[in-house]
């Protein structure tokens, strides 16, 4: 640098700008440009992340639980363990007497049948007194109050009512048919096997409706009523508001309940237990009144139930999945 001359002086002349210049050109041409889109996925992936950071305890915990049963089932479902006596390996034997047998085939074809229609007439019904709990009358609020009385009264109270009033012999409800003109010789309607599962299904129907109904009901306040006076001007009728305004919006709620119902009535044992036992003949043997005649009946085999647990589970998983992916689907073209 020359002696005397200022040190600052380089950076005014026009070659410093014109490097300056150059830089600042090189700089911008290296960065990437990041659009509007990407800000968003961007911002979306971390809310996501956020989210799943708040949800991991619960997550660890419920895992840990779940896990260290699932875990040993798997394991004793490869030994033969009587109760109170000791575990023998048996490899695979469980495994094979189970899906060869022919008892389980029915529990399982039993199972879908009782599952689709409750959960088919369990919508229909929840929707149905849903929709007519949302118009205006007098004593809707008890009305509300009245219809949950299905669903929260203690499970076993509720079906010991039913067991008398469905006793083939002295039950009121064939002491009313009677009157009534309906029939004129009792009906055994938890003995006899035409109407053993369909009775066992309309008690379940019974006892589920009320949720579908209760969270339909809360999704239902949610949809915009503008929505529906729009359609009124361009001349939509009762079931186009509903098939293009109310499904749509409460769908996401219809399909969170009605996995979690396809699971309770999947898993239901008390009702059946209760109620028929399995009988007459296992008419009404479901998957886990199978599982429970493994593995507490005569001698009782807890290796071979467990075997039953592991082979449904996938199955369970499937639909739970299956589900899982609709919601997705649909949250997507929102």
């Amino acid at each position: 640098m020359l002696a005397g001359r200022c040190p600052y002086c380089w950076l005014a002349s026009p070659r410093a700008e014109a490097a300056m210049r150059s830089a600042t050109s090189q700089k911008s041409h290296l960065a990437p440009a990041v659009s509007s889109g990407d800000l968003r996925k961007i911002a979306k992936r971390n809310e996501t992340l956020t989210g799943y950071a708040f949800l991991m305890p619960a997550i660890l915990v419920l895992g840990f639980i779940l896990l260290i049963p699932f875990v040993q089932a798997c394991i004793l479902s490869f030994y033969d363990k009587p109760i109170g006596g000791e575990a023998s390996y048996v490899g695979l034997h469980n495994y094979v007497a189970t899906l060869t047998d022919p008892k389980f085939a029915t529990a399982v074809g039993n199972t879908v049948v009782f599952v689709v229609f409750s959960i088919a007439f369990k919508i229909v019904i929840g929707m149905s007194v849903a929709l007519a709990l949302t118009a205006e009358f007098p004593g809707r609020g008890l009305a509300r109050v009245a219809v949950l009385i299905p669903w929260a009264l203690p499970e076993i109270s509720a079906i010991l009512s039913w067991v008398w009033m469905l006793d083939g012999n002295v039950g009121a409800l064939n002491s009313i048919l009677r009157k009534l003109g309906l029939v004129t010789t009792n009906i055994y309607f938890l003995s006899d096997r035409d109407w053993a599962l369909p009775t066992v299904t309309a008690i379940n129907i019974w006892r589920g409706f009320p949720f579908f109904t209760l969270t339909l009901l809360a999704a239902l306040q949610t949809v915009d009523g503008k929505l529906y006076e729009a359609a009124e001007l361009d001349g939509a009728n009762a079931w186009h508001k509903f098939w293009y305004i109310t499904l749509p919006s409460i769908m996401p709620v219809l399909l969170v309940t009605t996995l979690l119902s396809t699971i309770w009535t999947t898993n239901s044992f008390t009702t059946i237990f209760v109620l028929t036992g399995g009988g007459p003949s296992d008419i009404t043997t479901t998957v886990p009144i199978y599982t429970y005649d493994e593995a507490f009946k005569g001698y009782g085999n807890l290796g071979r139930a467990a075997s039953v647990a592991v082979i449904t589970l996938p199955f369970i998983i499937a639909m739970i999945v299956f589900l899982m992916r609709v919601m997705r689907k649909r949250e997507e073209m929102e």
